[in-house]
């Protein structure tokens, strides 16, 4: 025993192993704050009026404060008061019950910016069973919460993509047989035209008539991005040059400022020339109509690298063009953003709805991604993203077209009856020998045996889609393959085929998409016919 030297009587005797005791239970405690030092989450205690007793080193830096910061501070000297209310309230819960509780969620501002944390608050009680206080422990689910986000964004991006794949299924039967109704419409029109002999009332409302059809043959060319016929025929297109060129045709003589924003050394992409063209004509006329009382278009693009850009929707592709069409119009509601994208849904009391929808399809198909940002009042941005290439464009000057006189028997084979019977007029007026088909192996026979006589077929017009026998792909070859010398025209209301935009590699010399002009029928046989 140790004494403090008085006598026996009345020294307070202190038993040798109480300082053993202490000693151990202070050691403990030191460990423990070791250990909880080290933890990855924050843990701290607060007592009844809500101020720190304790906090670890993770809780510290949370604080971006030193322990004398943080120790002996109440709730409300290190939270903004809103924040620092709403939790003293859910303390008082836990004292007050003497239950746990979880808060998911809850975000707070720090010094380094916007933290989500997972909270459980646990009452601490004295050996009697009364709250002394409360243990906190709080998990930084910043970084998963981002990449919950991410998650869902790629969800609904999934989801989307799925929705235009099942569209695409009806809407290229619909497209294909629309713009062969156009092309008979289209057509008999044209010849009404050319044949009235009063330039006056007659030549006004077909002019008109056949602007209504070329609005039509644009909805057409929309469905059809949602369908197999939509596939981006690629070459190298320089992006800088055509968004000057549609973005300066698109408002003139519109009540808008328009500010170009284009880096000089803006790298080209391969891409689908119309297709992207459609995506830029899309967005401008949304973004001129969101400024019916005037306002500000301004378009931006430049190279970026994917590392740099916060987007979860870039693909393996490193390096893309970012493309940004900005508006100063009156914003999109936040309930709205994340449809605009949908097929068929608008705000606007005329149109199809299809605008967005058909540049989510085209950007999607071109391995790039497309994503709104708006803010009520603030006007709305649509940034586009498409892979660069390292590839310069060809600025080649086409040869003129030398007129020749024009002859020769062509042979047209199609599945739509009016069709035939339109193009053999039109053909005949050209002053060609016309003969007319609806099946393929009709006009595989028929063309075999002209072969021998002098009425051989210089041209055939196929078209690349007859039911319940081969298409015009697969016959050109077998037709080539009987005389070589003969010009073939590949033709089809799947305006954005591969084989239309590149028809050579498939054995064909030409292509004609349907609805047909006159005119352009007239030039592509001129230019065969002068080979």
């Amino acid at each position: 025993m140790l004494s403090d030297g008085k006598d026996d009587k009345q020294s307070k005797v202190i038993p040798a192993n109480n300082n053993k005791e202490i000693v151990s239970r202070l050691n403990s405690e030191i460990v423990l704050n070791n250990i909880l030092d080290y933890f990855p989450d924050i843990i701290y205690m607060l007592d009844l009026n809500f101020v720190c007793t304790y906090v670890n080193r993770k809780g510290l830096s949370f604080l971006d404060k030193t322990i004398d910061e943080v120790l002996g501070k109440r709730i409300l000297e290190l939270f903004p008061p809103e924040i620092a209310s709403e939790n003293m309230l859910n303390i008082q819960v836990v004292t007050e019950t003497g239950d746990s509780k979880t808060f998911n969620n809850r975000f707070f501002p720090t010094p380094k910016g916007i933290i989500c944390l997972d909270t459980i608050i646990i009452a601490i009680k004295d050996s009697n069973g009364k709250v002394t206080g409360i243990l906190g422990y709080s998990r930084d689910m910043t970084d998963r919460k981002k990449e919950e986000e991410v998650m869902l964004k790629q969800e609904i991006n999934d989801q989307k993509i799925q929705k235009l794949e099942s569209l695409g299924i009806l809407a290229g039967g619909i497209a294909h047989d629309f713009n062969n109704l156009l092309g008979g419409l289209f057509g008999y029109i044209e010849k009404a035209r050319s044949h009235s002999s009063e330039k006056d009332k007659v030549e006004d409302n077909l002019a008109k008539a056949i602007a209504v059809f070329e609005k039509a043959k644009t909805l057409t060319n929309q469905l059809l991005t949602f369908s197999k016929g939509g596939s981006p025929n690629t070459k190298t297109v320089d992006i800088k040059e055509m968004l000057e060129k549609n973005v300066k045709f698109l408002t003139n003589g519109a009540n808008i400022k328009v500010v170009f924003d284009i880096s000089e050394d803006l790298k080209c992409c391969d891409v689908d020339e119309n297709q992207i063209s459609q995506v830029i004509d899309n967005l401008v006329m949304n973004a001129r109509q969101a400024m019916s009382k005037g306002g500000t278009l301004k378009v931006t693009a430049h190279n970026i690298n994917k590392n740099n850009v916060e987007s979860s929707l870039l693909e393996k592709v490193k390096e893309y063009v970012e493309i940004i069409i900005s508006d100063t119009g009156s914003g999109i509601p936040p309930e709205v953003l994340p449809k605009i994208f949908d097929p068929f849904f608008s705000t606007k009391k005329h149109g199809s709805g299809l605008g967005l929808a058909t540049s989510f399809s085209i950007v999607k198909r071109h391995k790039g991604a497309i994503e709104a940002v708006s803010s009520i009042s603030q006007g709305t941005s649509i940034h586009v993203y498409l892979p660069s290439s390292e590839k310069k464009v060809d600025n080649c000057i086409e040869k003129p077209v030398v007129k020749v006189p024009v002859t020769g028997n062509i042979l047209v084979m199609d599945d739509e009856v009016f069709i035939l019977e339109l193009l053999k007029d039109i053909l005949q007026e050209l002053g060609y020998n016309v003969n007319t088909v609806e099946k393929s192996d009709d006009a595989l026979e028929i063309f075999k045996n002209a072969l021998p006589s002098r009425n051989r077929y210089d041209i055939v017009i196929l078209d690349l889609t007859i039911p319940g026998g081969m298409g015009g792909k697969e016959i050109v070859k077998r037709m080539k393959e009987f005389d070589p010398k003969v010009k073939a025209i590949a033709s089809s209301g799947y305006s954005d085929d591969e084989i239309m935009s590149r028809p050579k590699e498939f054995g064909f010399d030409a292509s004609l998409a349907k609805p047909y002009a006159i005119e352009a029928l007239s030039k592509i046989l001129q230019e065969l016919s002068s080979k």
